[in-house]
């Protein structure tokens, strides 16, 4: 790449000119940009108001180590680092306390309209580094819930409802299977619950991050998200060996385990036994 090249004036006046018309006259909602690091910001500053003038797009970076995109006509980013530590806990290598760890570096480092994108596949992370499945093995619904439930935006990838067990080709036309497994309802209810309940709703939308101890457990991610009588409560055993614990939340009343229907009352102490890679996932809504 030659960054001279980059900031060729004719050069931006044409990139713009091609932003703008496929929001105008194709109707796209937006884009995911690859490397936008190597364009200059105020490039991007400029296409995003001249988009916005035709209606509301939404813009996604391919890059995290950019804080000021979110000053520079970005909403969203990759939650790479993050990514990649879920994956070393699913194999073994790592506790799930390194996710604590880099999920308060995140709320740190990031302003909270900052949409930060998390995912336990994409199109690199299928093709190069393996599937769900090589990679995450019984775990990928444990983690899968994580990253509903935490702050920021979810990624459903080709295939990956329906169970996709291959790794697709990158650069040439590879079918994907579209069965009905099992996976469908379980993403289904991630996807209603992450619309009904405003305490996961995305940047400022949404509600306060706050954990609570897992007692008698040594691999158990609790915490709970809340904004006004919207609650949310999600435990997960992130091992291969099942836990028995309880948690003594300063939150209380009725609610609703979203896999089950089930109605479970949180008041002073609550006991849970959770499975190898399981979890429970509580809302008021």
């Amino acid at each position: 790449m030659f960054p001279g090249f980059y900031l060729n004036a004719d050069l931006q006046e044409y990139m713009l000119e091609a932003l703008i018309y496929w929001v105008k006259d194709i109707g796209i909602d937006g884009y995911r940009v690859d490397h936008p690091h190597v364009t200059p910001s105020d490039f991007w500053m400029r296409a995003r108001a001249k988009m916005e003038e035709i209606k509301p797009v939404i813009m996604l970076a391919e890059n995290e180590d950019r804080v000021e995109f979110f000053e520079n006509g970005f909403d969203m980013n990759y939650s790479w680092e993050l990514h990649h530590m879920m994956n070393q806990v699913a194999q073994g290598k790592r506790k799930y306390t390194a996710m604590d760890t880099l999920l308060m570096k995140d709320f740190e480092t990031f302003p909270r309209n900052a949409y930060r994108l998390r995912f336990i596949t994409n199109h690199d992370e299928n093709s190069w580094a393996g599937t769900i499945d090589e990679r995450m093995g019984d775990a990928h619904k444990a983690f899968a819930v994580f990253m509903y439930t935490i702050p920021g935006v979810p990624l459903i990838y080709n295939g990956q409802e329906a169970g996709l067990n291959k790794r697709l080709k990158f650069f040439e036309r590879d079918p994907i299977e579209w069965r009905e497994p099992e996976l469908r309802e379980f993403y289904k209810t991630l996807n209603t619950l992450k619309h009904n309940n405003p305490a996961i709703y995305n940047g400022i939308y949404g509600g306060s991050f706050n954990q609570m101890m897992a007692f008698g457990a040594e691999n158990v991610f609790a915490y709970y998200r809340f904004i006004g009588d919207n609650k949310l409560v999600t435990c997960i055993n992130f091992s291969d060996k099942p836990e028995s614990f309880h948690i003594s939340a300063t939150l209380h009343g009725d609610f609703r385990n979203v896999f089950t229907g089930d109605t479970v009352i949180i008041s002073g102490s609550t006991d849970f036994e959770l499975g190898p890679w399981e979890y429970v996932v509580l809302s008021t809504r």
